[in-house]
């Protein structure tokens, strides 16, 4: 068997236990780093000719560049695989179907608010309206470093993020559940910058500065830092109102 096909099987390997893991908690789970050790072996060896591989959740593909060479890099445009979409029958009615993902993923792209609940350090639950944008296959939200929400998320990262309509007979409602994950790196802060910035007809105008966003006129900087985090969800239910009423799971 060629070095070729041995890397193939390697790496599809790992994408495919990457896969199997989300649905049954005993798969044993490849972590991105193991998928990377495998394609910098494969570096080393300058094979050429591969098929570009998406390894599932981590975002992260296998790809030829102009060289002959491979190397693993995260892409540009963040390949987010479709998750497993169920509709449970309990809690809709007889002639519903499953609210897609596509319909859902639209309602996160263009959703003006997001509440998002955080829980404080004596467990009892906070939530609050925040200005949020989804990006590069995950949710993600700013606040204050001496905001309420800032200081529960540095005992517990778990958070749910939730939009929608507020009519009960029109639009669907979607609930986010994941681990906030604060983002420091300056490149993607920029990037998530210029997201943000549309927002509201432009009022949301941040400068990046030392791994934090920083509010900004036209006459000044506003001195409090503010951080970002990402929301990776593992799990997102989408709520279909009207006639008929459905539940749907996205299950990442």
């Amino acid at each position: 068997m060629s070095l070729q096909m041995l890397f193939r099987i390697y790496v599809v390997s790992a994408c495919w236990l990457s896969s199997v893991s989300r649905f049954d908690p005993l798969a044993p789970r490849v972590a991105p780093e193991r998928v990377w050790h495998y394609a910098a072996g494969a570096r080393r060896g300058k094979m050429s000719k591969i098929e570009e591989v998406f390894c599932g959740w981590t975002g992260y593909a296998i790809h030829e560049r102009t060289t002959g060479s491979l190397s693993l890099s995260h892409r540009k445009e963040f390949v987010m695989i479709e998750p497993i979409t169920t509709m449970d029958k309990r809690y809709s009615d007889p002639e519903a179907t499953a609210t897609g993902w596509e319909e859902t993923h639209r309602v996160l792209e263009t959703a003006e608010l997001f509440w998002l609940a955080t829980v404080r350090a004596d467990g009892r639950p906070h939530v609050t309206p925040v200005v949020g944008v989804w990006y590069d296959g995950a949710l993600h939200f700013s606040t204050a470093d001496t905001e309420q929400k800032a200081r529960n998320l540095h005992g517990n990262r778990h958070v749910i993020l939730t939009t929608g309509c507020n009519h009960w007979n029109e639009g669907v409602d979607v609930v986010v559940e994941g681990d906030a994950v604060r983002i420091t790196d300056q490149d993607r802060l920029e990037r998530l910058a210029q997201a943000w910035a549309p927002k509201w007809d432009g009022r949301w105008r941040y400068l990046v500065r030392d791994g934090c966003f920083y509010h900004y006129d036209d006459h000044d900087v506003l001195p409090d830092a503010i951080f970002v985090f990402s929301v990776t969800p593992t799990r997102v239910y989408a709520y279909a109102k009207g006639d008929p009423f459905s539940h749907t799971r996205h299950q990442f």
